[in-house]
């Protein structure tokens, strides 16, 4: 007989198509800040925060079919990568593409024209019997290229982790590095690092296989892929269209080119965390998960924000966490014993003391902007301290409800932050895709709140 039980936690985590809805408004939104604060990209954001809030209240929401909403996420974010996408920095026309078409540029274009194709052909499942190896292949070369198109990207971010990169095998102290030249103002320098110790170690790997910085960016946003298709697969094991939409979902999301391009840490948050809610669902055991969530804690500072959420998720023992905090310790203790101010300093203090970026996607960097006025750290205490509980009292036990509410934690955080630029965005897309991969099929309902029990969640 089939089992048949009350409203359960399940039922009280958002539904897929929800997920979804909001990872749009975050494409969208993060497609519109070209290093500008855009209007249109702040009002999308702040209408994604209006919609987690509302699915956190009304999570039974029907909408449309998984499968459907992800075919038209894919081709609609394959065309804007189609658009969009030169593998250079756009810096000439704010809302708009470079020009300036090199032939690595001119041979990305072409490759997300062909990668349209094999979108297209997910609307129906008996075409192009090799559409998703196909579309993977265009992905990763589409990355490769993106090397060749800009190889020298005028941001700091590249500057100083090629810096870090190559300075660690020849004896620099990373967190105490002075001189680095500024890629904006010529003549100038700026000193800080501000990544911590497990993003200076890919940097130098990355250096010493690629000779470039982004090498293993790429990697680890190929990895984030495969992981949240693997995912999917256990959470939906007979549905393999769910998985593999997924994950071209993500590899193709607007602007996932540009960041790559611009070298920012998030692949690595991704794949860590992609890491760890695999070793969840899988129930590897104690050591592996807890390393796992120790990788993830160890790849930004934020991340510190998801620890609330994964202790009321109860899926860690005390020797888990005892293995995350051990080897956060131990990727940390060679810096912490090189330059513990230095490291402190450029990890910590420096962001307190920063004055809010007028360029910002968030509340805080719109005040500034029209007013040069800080918002009272009071006020901004409050605001994060208040998203931290809310999140915390309303997530739901599962892996699922647990992804959902850090992506909904991150972007309240970010909205009120000194600085949410595109990788953020991307970030909080990622984290709402794992979400859903998390999350089983729901069941039908059988009469009124009565609910035929699904799957155990992974």
């Amino acid at each position: 007989m089939t089992e048949v039980s009350r409203l359960g936690p399940e039922r009280r985590t958002p539904s897929a198509p929800a997920i979804l809805l909001v990872y749009v408004l975050l494409a969208t939104g993060s497609s519109c800040n070209w290093g500008f604060l855009s209007w249109w990209g702040l009002a999308l954001v702040i209408a994604a925060a209006a919609f987690v809030i509302y699915f956190q209240l009304c999570p039974d929401w029907q909408g449309p079919s998984t499968d459907g909403m992800l075919a038209g996420i894919l081709i609609g974010s394959v065309a804007a990568q189609t658009l969009l996408s030169t593998g250079q920095h756009q810096e000439i026309v704010r809302y708009a593409a470079s020009t300036r078409l090199t032939w690595p540029g001119i041979a990305i274009k072409a490759l997300m024209a062909a990668a349209l194709v094999g979108a297209c052909a997910y609307l129906t499942r008996n075409l192009l019997r090799w559409r998703f190896g196909s579309l993977i292949a265009l992905a990763i070369a589409a990355r490769v290229l993106v090397l060749f198109s800009s190889p020298l990207p005028q941001i700091d971010v590249f500057v100083s982790q090629t810096c870090a990169g190559r300075g660690l095998m020849d004896g620099w102290n990373i967190y105490g590095m002075e001189g680095m030249p500024s890629p904006y103002v010529a003549g100038q320098t700026f000193w800080h690092f501000a990544y911590p110790p497990l993003v200076v170690g890919c940097n130098a790997a990355s250096w010493l296989l690629f000779k470039d910085v982004r090498g293993v960016w790429i990697l680890c946003d190929l990895a984030a892929a495969g992981l949240l298709y693997l995912l999917a697969r256990r959470s939906r094991p007979d549905d393999r269209l769910f998985a593999e939409l997924l994950a071209l979902v993500w590899l193709f999301a607007p602007r996932s080119l540009f960041v790559i391009e611009q070298s920012w840490t998030e692949p690595l948050v991704t794949a860590t965390m992609a890491g760890f809610a695999l070793a969840v669902a899988a129930g590897r055991g104690p050591i592996a998960a807890g390393a796992a969530f120790g990788l993830w804690l160890s790849s930004k500072q934020y991340v510190v924000l998801a620890v609330p959420l994964v202790a009321r998720l109860r899926r860690l023992p005390l020797r888990a966490w005892g293995a995350a905090v051990a080897l956060s310790v131990l990727l940390a203790l060679p810096f912490l014993a090189w330059n513990f101010e230095g490291l402190l300093n450029n990890l910590v203090v420096f962001f307190l003391r920063s004055d809010p970026r007028p360029d910002s996607n968030s509340l805080f960097g719109l005040v500034y902007a029209l007013t040069e006025q800080h918002i009272p750290w009071g006020v901004v205490l409050f605001y994060w301290l208040g998203a931290l509980a809310w999140f915390t009292w309303r997530t739901p036990r599962t892996l699922a409800g647990m992804l959902f509410s850090t992506a909904g934690l991150w972007m309240f955080f970010f909205l009120m932050g000194k600085q949410a630029f595109i990788n953020y965005f991307y970030l909080i897309g990622f984290t709402l895709l794992l979400a859903t991969a998390a999350l089983p099929e729901r069941p039908p309902v059988a009469n009124g709140n009565d609910v035929i029990r699904p799957p155990r969640e992974a």
